[in-house]
């Protein structure tokens, strides 16, 4: 798996099907049958990914969003980027 950066472009896996419930975006892989849950910021980065975006760009979202530093910011996008890489939800694009 190619390493994440921040200038590296990430969309969401178009196999995946979302709502929104109550400010939460939950999530399911038909795939392999399984739920996956987002909180408020975590489902700001989803809508975000829309279409394909940079790690950066979704930096800067998340801190015109929210009250959070643009170190931290970057630290915790990356985790969690990674962590829904891992789990097939985020995919690189091109």
């Amino acid at each position: 798996m190619s390493e994440l950066k921040l200038d590296s472009i990430v969309r969401r896996n178009p196999e995946m099907v979302s709502a929104d419930m109550d400010g939460e975006m939950v999530m399911m892989s038909i795939e392999d049958s399984a739920y996956y849950g987002l909180n408020a910021v975590g489902s700001n980065l989803w809508e975000a990914m829309e279409e394909p975006v940079s790690v950066t760009a979704l930096c800067e979202h998340v801190t015109r969003n929210f009250d959070i530093d643009l170190a931290t910011c970057q630290s915790d996008v990356m985790e969690l980027l990674t962590d829904l890489r891992e789990r097939n939800l985020v995919q690189l694009a091109g």
